[in-house]
């Protein structure tokens, strides 16, 4: 105690908060600020203040928590959104781009191996297949970008849908066992 008034001595006053654990599980919260009353040499006494601030770091916790709330509620509708932008960009991606490039193969496949000369036949061929490369790409991005959950479908279908996904764009053999369900293999170009 000697050590801890002399501590208190070279300061004008100490100040803490403490919490009082109950038999019921609750907890009292105390702000203490002890004075020091100097004498010549040293401390004559102390002065205890102590103020219940229970109330105040009940309405602090009740504030955290509401804000905790909030913060999810604010990360649940940004989620939400970029899904839903996601989903959208997908749709477009697969009914908009996907037609068009659809179409413009249509029309190369009409031109005839007569009606071009030989070097530019070549020609044709290659933007076909470059064309049918992209409809493959638009085809997996679309359908990767859109949720399987906010689809109409099983989670059995859908971690197939992603599997298949998966194993036809990479090559990757994925084996996908499940309690109840049947064994398969996933390979390129299996389904």
């Amino acid at each position: 105690m000697q050590t801890g008034c002399k501590k208190l001595s070279k300061e004008r006053a100490n100040k803490f908060e403490t919490r009082y654990d109950l038999e019921n599980k609750s907890s009292l919260w105390y702000h203490i600020r002890l004075f020091p009353i100097p004498n010549d040499k040293d401390i004559f006494g102390l002065v205890l203040a102590c103020t219940d601030i229970t109330e105040r770091k009940l309405l602090e916790k009740q504030l955290e928590r509401e804000r905790m709330e909030k913060q999810q509620e604010i990360t649940d509708a940004v989620i939400t959104a970029e899904e839903n932008e996601r989903q959208e960009l997908g749709r477009e991606l697969h009914d908009n781009i996907q037609q068009i490039l659809a179409s413009a193969r249509l029309f190369l496949s009409m031109v005839k191996k007569n009606d071009v000369p030989e070097s530019g036949y070549s020609y044709l061929q290659q933007t076909n297949q470059m064309i049918m490369s992209a409809i493959d790409e638009i085809r997996n991005l679309s359908h990767s970008m859109i949720t399987p959950f906010m689809e109409k479908t099983t989670l059995k279908e859908a971690i197939e849908k992603v599997v298949f996904n998966t194993t036809s764009t990479s090559g990757i053999k994925i084996i996908m066992e499940l309690p109840g369900w049947m064994r398969r293999n996933y390979l390129k170009n299996s389904g």
